[in-house]
């Protein structure tokens, strides 16, 4: 389990700075549209990190105000709903986490559920009033338990950097295309000024570029991030509950029943164990999640509640390993290191 984090602690580090250069081109490309030389450069990427301890601070300060915009959502106590604290506690227990997560509910009827928080510490998962309505307890604690492989995988620490980043990328290249604009327009009222209009020219069109690609390939990394993230708590949750139908059978009722949220952020869409928007198919370059026909299938290939059972399903279903190898190699060696009776 320990070497599957460590192994996406690193992927996530090669991701994070593909988003950070993504997000210093567009600081540099604002910068260009507002002086178009080096000095340009500097003043841009001093905005862009302006933009950015901004968006983070307002994160850090509040987050369950930037997580439930728009949302009617409320904290739950254990009086409230006992059986669903108890489901929380269960497999924060299994999965080992120092602190049971905070419990919210949304009054929303399209059944779905999420977790949120920058350390297992400090986490929170949240779901509608249509999932409660419509699974079994077995259902509910597949799902939970999902959502809490987020939190101990440290995911939702990594999917809020990376929204975070996403979201002053879009900021900055929205600043850029505005400038470019007002640049262009400025040009070609000031026909006088032919010296050096060639270069400027140039730096605005690369600056416009900039503007429109950085966002795209942002969002197709961070999505991409979320998909891999989705089979990794997948085979999470089956280990933690030992019962991989619980949660098969959970996907299928919330696939059948889904229903867009439109309170809901894009940028928090990847938080969802389904996609709460449903504007992508499955297997667009921008879906938030993997086919859930794939992943029901996957839990429902398991020969048992384990890593290794998982990744021989997947092999299986979609053809490509999901999981890390070591942390395969390191399960094979526990149980074959356990005493037998």
């Amino acid at each position: 389990m320990w070497e599957q984090i460590r192994s996406n602690r690193r992927r996530s580090v090669v991701l994070t700075l593909l988003m950070f250069v993504l997000f210093a081109g567009t600081s540099a490309a604002l910068g260009f549209a507002i002086v178009p030389n080096e000095d340009g450069m500097h003043i841009g990427l001093g905005i862009g990190t302006l933009v950015f301890l901004i968006l983070y601070l307002i994160y850090a300060g509040s987050p369950t105000a930037v997580v439930f915009a728009n949302m009617d959502a409320r904290k739950l106590s254990r009086e409230d709903l006992p059986i669903l604290h108890n489901v929380v506690e269960e497999i924060s227990i299994a999965a080992g986490l120092p602190k049971v997560p905070d419990v919210y509910i949304i009054n929303e009827w399209a059944p779905n559920a999420f977790a949120f928080g920058r350390s297992p510490e400090k986490a929170g998962i949240a779901v509608t009033a249509g999932l409660l309505d419509l699974l079994t307890r077995d259902e509910l604690q597949g799902v939970v338990a999902h959502e809490v492989a987020h939190i101990k995988n440290q995911d939702t620490r990594f999917m809020t950097l990376m929204a975070v980043m996403l979201g002053a990328i879009v900021v900055m290249a929205d600043l850029t295309w505005r400038l470019v604009r007002f640049q262009s327009v400025s040009s070609n009222r000031d026909r006088d000024r032919k010296q050096g209009n060639q270069a400027v020219t140039i730096a605005l069109l690369i600056a416009l570029l900039v503007s429109l690609l950085a966002p795209i390939l942002a969002r197709i990394i961070y999505f991409a991030s979320s998909r891999r993230r989705e089979y990794l708590a997948d085979a999470c949750a089956a280990v933690y509950t030992r019962y991989p139908e619980g949660l098969a059978s959970a996907l299928e009722k919330i696939e059948a029943q889904a229903a867009e949220m439109t309170a809901v952020n894009r940028a928090a869409a990847p938080m969802f164990i389904i996609n709460p928007l449903a504007v992508e198919g499955a297997d667009s370059i921008f879906a938030t999640h993997p086919p859930t026909e794939k992943r029901i299938e996957i839990l429902r290939c398991m020969a048992g509640g384990t890593f290794t059972a998982y990744e021989q399903a997947a092999r299986s279903v979609i053809g490509r390993s999901v999981l890390h190898r070591s942390a395969l190699m390191r399960e094979s060696q526990m149980h074959s290191e356990s005493p037998r009776a």
